[in-house]
């Protein structure tokens, strides 16, 4: 009788472990669905994109246009997670022409430190002059990649980046992210 009731404890025990990890596994499945990327359309930077929720950052804006109060008139900069990627899409209009080039050596100096390695090539997104810029880096004993599309038209720039642990399920969201970008007919300076 008392290995019974032994048994059944244990037994009583586990079940409830198992509903206990069962319903955590429900509630990470379900937030990693409503975080998961899919087509967002971006009305004040005048694109869409396939990317999970992304949150407007006023802090960083005001960062950037103070740095830079007499080129910038204006700028949105969003960002989100998922699966250990950082996405973001920064939209800029400049008091004059947006620079590739500049913008590019921008990013491969915040990396230089940490052995970048990258490759960038101009490109044209829905016929507006761009550069794609992608590479790796090592960060804490970390390897990551990267992957940038900067696009301009006249004074209007955008830079839709991401940043993702350098393995291939990583690679490929990234990819998708990038691949996935189509900007407004009126995205006109």
């Amino acid at each position: 009788m008392k290995i019974r009731k032994e048994t059944s404890i244990i037994v009583l025990l586990f079940a409830a472990l198992l509903i206990f990890l069962a319903a955590r596994s429900v509630a990470a499945i379900s937030k990693e669905r409503s975080n998961a990327p899919r087509e967002q359309h971006i009305a004040e930077a005048l694109l869409s994109v396939n990317a999970p929720p992304l949150l407007r950052n006023e802090k960083t804006e005001l960062h950037i246009k103070e740095s830079r109060k007499n080129d910038i008139k204006d700028i949105l900069f969003l960002s989100g997670f998922y699966r250990k990627a950082e996405y973001t899409v920064n939209y800029v209009r400049y008091s004059n022409e947006a620079m590739l080039e500049s913008a590019a050596a921008s990013v491969i100096n915040l990396f230089k430190n940490d052995d970048f390695k990258y490759s960038a090539i101009k490109n044209e997104i829905d016929a507006r002059k761009g550069m794609r810029l992608e590479g790796t880096f090592v960060k804490d004993g970390k390897n990551f990649g990267i992957k940038v599309q900067f696009i301009k038209e006249g004074g209007l720039f955008w830079q839709i980046m991401t940043i993702y642990r350098n393995e291939k399920n990583g690679e490929e969201l990234a990819s998708k992210f990038i691949n996935s970008i189509k900007l407004d007919a009126k995205a006109v300076n």
